[in-house]
């Protein structure tokens, strides 16, 4: 199994974290070139996506001023 971590940017700029697993082949036919493949599942080991903090955002703090902590909810 292979471990794979994501940031993922949904419109309006918010981004979640995600990680879990993932399987993954490689099939390469010599005589049928038009069958060669790559094939890759990933499974999520999280619950729900977590968002990721940006410092910038006022939306984000507990304090006023810019780079002053972030917390998620």
């Amino acid at each position: 199994m292979l471990i794979y971590t994501a940031t993922i940017t949904v419109p309006g700029g918010a981004r979640y974290s995600d990680q879990g697993g993932s399987q993954a082949s490689v099939n390469e036919f010599a005589d049928i070139p038009a069958f060669n493949n790559f094939y890759e599942l990933f499974t999520s080991s999280q619950a729900t996506t977590t968002p990721l903090c940006d410092e910038s955002s006022q939306t984000n703090q507990h304090q006023p001023g810019n780079d002053q902590g972030c917390a998620n909810p």
